[in-house]
């Protein structure tokens, strides 16, 4: 599963809790997939637009 956080900054307080609740959340799976975190996809993209087409 890939998670993309749309904050527009990087820091323990939003991202890392993000990151933090996604992990234990899927960890309450027994076929608990595999993640892969994507981080500063805000900063890259117009996340507006992605947003509402």
């Amino acid at each position: 599963m890939i998670v993309a956080s749309l904050f527009p900054q990087a820091s323990k307080t939003t991202t890392g809790t993000l990151q933090a609740d996604v992990a234990r959340v899927s960890g309450l799976r027994r076929d608990a997939p595999a993640l892969q975190f994507v981080v500063g996809l805000a900063q890259t993209y117009d996340c507006i637009a992605i947003a509402v087409p």
